[in-house]
């Protein structure tokens, strides 16, 4: 090939790149905003020292805690749930906490460490 041939086939390609590049942003950006977003619900679940558990303010025993938990997806919402944890909290029951997330399957788990009092 020349170098002609070559500018010549650069020339033709650049627009045809341009092209299939926007379509494809377009595309991605359509497909996304087609898909339904489900709202999210947040949910606290508090794990103390004593490894006791506070879901949303109220008490929970530990042999509930999967029931609570898989009761927050019944809604058809996307389920946030944030484990509020201190230093000096049990980290086997954190450790339960999330073992229980998951069988309940619960879609975000956030961890937030609290300041000592």
């Amino acid at each position: 090939m020349t170098q002609e041939s070559l500018r010549h086939e650069r020339c033709w390609l650049n627009p045809l790149r341009l092209i299939v590049t926007a379509f494809a942003v377009v595309l991605s950006l359509l497909s996304a905003s087609c898909g339904e977003s489900k709202p999210v619900k947040s949910s606290a679940l508090h794990v103390d020292s004593e490894g006791r558990y506070t879901l949303d303010g109220t008490k929970v025993e530990p042999s509930n805690l999967k029931d609570a938990l898989s009761s927050l997806g019944k809604s058809g919402n996307t389920v946030e749930l944030r484990i509020h944890t201190r230093a000096n909290s049990n980290y086997q029951a954190v450790g339960r906490a999330v073992q229980a997330a998951q069988e309940a399957r619960i879609d975000i788990v956030v961890f937030v460490e609290e300041p000592l009092k």
